[in-house]
């Protein structure tokens, strides 16, 4: 018998995926090879969007999926999802610090955490990160629950 999950089991699920696929687009060393390429000149580079994305669309899904309609609700639902996202990512640049992930994963060098925490010290980096990734999460709940509004009934 399959019982279905509570609505924030895959709410934190959805945030763990797109989590670890930015954190695998790091790994694999394809947000530093667009590193110097900016998508607003000295602002906002390709590699923190390919970073950041994936939380936007893991967000994304979890306001598809949402049981209740209302606005508030899909911010809670997008928010979490980019919270639980930034903290995973966080926690990969925070145990980078305790353990040389080098030795194992290449990519994952000092360059990489530098994207990570956006040039910042570790602390507040992380900081930034999670809180990066949670109005990611909340931009993709208010993108989603836009187009529910304009679409004509």
């Amino acid at each position: 018998m399959k019982t279905k999950s509570p609505y924030w089991v895959k709410l934190v699920q959805n945030g763990l995926i797109g989590g670890f696929i930015s954190i695998l687009l790091g790994v694999v060393g394809l947000a530093l090879a667009f590193g110097k390429t900016y998508v607003i000149s000295g602002v906002i580079t390709m590699a923190v969007i390919i970073i950041l994305a994936p939380v936007l669309f893991e967000s994304l899904l979890s306001v598809k999926n949402a049981p209740s309609k209302e606005p508030v609700q899909l911010l809670i639902a997008g928010g979490l999802t980019g919270l639980v996202a930034g903290a995973l990512i966080a926690a990969f640049v925070l145990i980078d610090q305790v353990v040389n992930l080098r030795s194992v994963l290449i990519n994952v060098s000092p360059d990489l955490i530098n994207l990570l925490i956006f040039g910042l010290p570790i602390a507040v980096g992380v900081i930034v990160l999670i809180l990066a990734c949670l109005v990611v999460g909340l931009i993709g709940a208010s993108l989603s629950s836009s187009r529910r509004g304009s679409a004509a009934p």
